[in-house]
């Protein structure tokens, strides 16, 4: 058994990327699956803004040259790079948000 993991180059390959969630989940009865369109517009530069400042590389793994095995994707942000213009620091990745209070009433 050969396992190769390889990048995502072809229309095809793009293709079974996005199906092989529909296949590996397909007899599960509590999986609701995405619409496919919506899938591809996540993962096309020029249809999802997030690629502005970030960019992506597809993988997929196959099993002697035929069985995809599972997909994944790098991720590459450039917002941490960003200067704030009024302290020149970097920003950071999220903002800090307040934690509400769980303190129960009696």
């Amino acid at each position: 058994m050969h396992i190769t993991v390889r990048p995502v180059e072809s229309a095809a390959d793009r293709k079974a990327f996005v199906e092989l969630a529909f296949c590996l989940n397909a007899d599960d009865p509590n999986w609701v699956p995405p619409l496919k369109q919506e899938v591809y517009g996540l993962i096309t530069p020029r249809k999802n803004p997030w690629f502005e400042h970030a960019e992506a590389q597809l993988f997929v793994a196959e099993r002697d040259g035929c069985a995809l095995l599972f997909a994944c994707w790098l991720v590459l942000s450039h917002d941490h790079r960003t200067a704030c213009p009024a302290t020149k620091k970097p920003m950071p990745l999220l903002p800090k948000r307040s934690r509400p209070s769980h303190s129960r009433s009696p």
